[in-house]
């Protein structure tokens, strides 16, 4: 995998309880990790396979290295925000992540 296209910084976030202000318990999002990637829009074939899987796809993320995503999950690029909706190992060699991510509206 060249590097060339690896430019973007993704924060992988999880789930977690965050107190608020008053002390109490709230949903909230803690970063795991961060990862170099590369961002495209999701294209046709992406977009169809999810589509017959019953999933909604806007963009593919390709992630360099090992990693233990899953659905639950979300990366963060700046103020973007992706849900992880897919992520397989394209080659089977461990090396990289494509991950199908639907942008959030937030």
């Amino acid at each position: 995998m060249r590097c060339g296209p690896l430019r973007f910084v993704f924060e992988v976030q999880g789930p977690a309880t965050v107190d608020d202000a008053y002390g109490q318990a709230v949903p909230g999002w803690t970063t795991l990790l961060t990862r170099r990637g590369a961002l495209e829009s999701a294209g046709t074939r992406e977009r169809v396979v999810a589509e017959q899987l019953g999933m909604a796809v806007s963009h593919k993320v390709t992630l360099r290295g090992r990693l233990d995503l899953q659905a639950r999950q979300r990366l963060v690029l700046g103020a973007r925000v992706f849900n992880v909706v897919h992520v397989c190992d394209p080659d089977g060699r461990d090396r990289s992540r494509e991950v199908l991510c639907l942008e959030s509206r937030e």
